[in-house]
């Protein structure tokens, strides 16, 4: 070996390990650069006409965010434009009944040409139809009191698939039936005219005494009709059951009612640091205020609603880096559907900058406008980071939150500033700690090695609660 070569082997072996390709994590803000334009890609548009008591239709109001109503109000799917295409979307009737013996049909109308480059999904299509409570979510099958027949074959309530009938596919039509007059109160479906699987028994009389039961389709890029009775049954119902449309008055219960003004409309914004707490208040909120369904856009949320089989860090052949980025996307698309539909929002994400804050809310300036500040104390911070998934959080992304955290202040941008955790002085004493400590860090990085500054990889674990149940591959 001549004295070259020993020294183009010595440079390569002092030459500082490659840097790692950036890797997205849910605490980039949607990748949202002060002073920067973010594209918009929709040009859908989503009619709510005024709700008719005495007609069952689908309801433009509580659904996903996403799901398109057609003009007939019978007949929908969700939108399948862009990154929208990877997202299942759930939608009711406008009615439920809470007693007597009622059905409805759903056709099967098309699945929807879509492509799915940037992940290797189960499943393109898929439709899951039948009952459930206004209380549950969306996503019918994964709760309790949310019964699914899937176009798998397989039923599923409580998030959990079970060995049911045969398979459903475009073209059929799918009888649902409720029998909530007999001693047992059950669930049943029809395929095409014919009984499928055995009836599913329902809970206990003082479980489900009161409650009304809804009409539910769940949908995967594939458009469904419904018959509530505006028109014949396509095949012979079982016998003693009629259309929901036909339903008792006192058995009628109509659903939730929309806001009747853009300015009766409320925007909250969640404001804390990874593992702070924001998720757990965020559904928590939602749920106490049911009436006024609000809808939570976070990461978690969107990545439940993928259906993705398992674990992206576990999935042979994805790079979660590839999934964290599409979830950012299919985030964005939301925003923009959000801000033309009349509904209340909660925005999941840390919206630690003040730049993510004013580009947030400035699409809604004639809704009620509140900033949510969860500021823990450092030691229950560290102990719920320590519980959740944020502990793997990049270092890199949580410093720089932490070095330019911004507690917004009532005035232009929000109506209202609520601290749910710690009081507004103490809150303000820790983030002046957080700017203490991010600044103390970036100068200690600014120092370091090349080599010890990579991040560290980020590998979201699925979260198993109530909302945020997965439910497997095919059909779900």
């Amino acid at each position: 070996m001549d004295g070259k070569e020993r020294r183009e082997r010595s440079k390569s072996r002092s030459r500082s390990p490659p840097r790692r390709e950036r890797t997205p994590a849910p605490y980039d803000e949607l990748y949202i650069k002060e002073g920067e334009e973010v594209e918009r890609l929709l040009d859908e548009t989503f009619d709510e006409p005024e709700r008719e008591e005495s007609v069952v239709g689908l309801d433009t109001y509580n659904s996903d965010l996403h799901f398109k109503v057609s003009d007939d109000g019978v007949s929908g799917c969700g939108v399948t434009k862009h990154e929208l295409c990877y997202l299942w979307a759930g939608c009711r009737a406008t009615h439920g009944v809470a007693g007597g013996k009622h059905f409805f049909e759903c056709r099967i109308e098309k699945q929807e040409e879509v492509s799915l480059p940037e992940v290797e999904f189960d499943v393109k299509h898929g439709v899951r139809v039948g009952w459930s409570v206004d209380s549950s979510s969306w996503a019918l099958g994964d709760e309790e009191l949310s019964y699914g027949y899937a176009d798998c074959g397989k039923f599923i309530t409580k998030g959990e698939f079970g060995e049911y009938a045969q398979p459903f596919d475009v073209g059929d039509v799918i009888g649902c039936f409720l029998d909530l007059a007999s001693e047992k109160k059950t669930i049943f479906f029809m395929k095409n005219g014919n009984q499928v699987g055995t009836p599913i028994e329902l809970p206990a009389d003082e479980e489900i005494a009161g409650k009304a039961f809804f009409p539910h389709v769940y949908t995967k890029n594939t458009s469904v009709s419904l018959n509530f009775g505006a028109t014949e049954a396509s095949h012979d119902p079982s016998e003693g059951f009629a259309f929901i449309q036909q339903a008792d008055e006192n058995a009628l219960t109509i659903g939730p009612s929309p806001p009747a003004n853009i300015t009766d409309t409320e925007v909250l914004l969640m404001v804390g640091l990874p593992g702070a707490g924001k998720t757990t208040w965020a559904h928590k909120h939602a749920e106490e205020e049911l009436p006024k369904k609000f809808n939570v856009l976070g990461f978690g949320d969107i990545y439940s609603n993928m259906k993705t089989p398992v674990s992206p860090a576990k999935k042979p052949g994805v790079r979660r880096e590839r999934i964290f980025g599409l979830i950012h996307r299919i985030l964005a698309r939301l925003f923009e559907i959000a801000e033309i539909r009349k509904r209340n929002f909660v925005f999941d994400q840390c919206n630690a900058y003040e730049h993510v804050q004013s580009r947030k809310m400035e699409s809604f300036a004639q809704s009620h406008r509140e900033a949510i500040i969860i500021v823990p104390s450092k030691s229950d911070l560290s102990q719920r980071v320590h519980k959740s998934d944020a502990h793997n959080a990049p270092r890199a992304a949580v410093k720089s939150m932490k070095a330019i955290f911004h507690l917004p202040e009532e005035g232009t941008l929000f109506q209202t500033v609520r601290y749910v955790e710690q009081s507004e002085d103490d809150a303000k004493s820790t983030v002046k700690e957080y700017h203490e400590e991010g600044r103390r860090q970036s100068r200690s990085r600014s120092r370091s090695p090349p080599h010890k500054r990579h991040r560290r990889n980020y590998s979201p674990q699925p979260r198993y609660h109530r909302y945020d149940r997965r439910s497997g591959g095919g059909g779900g």
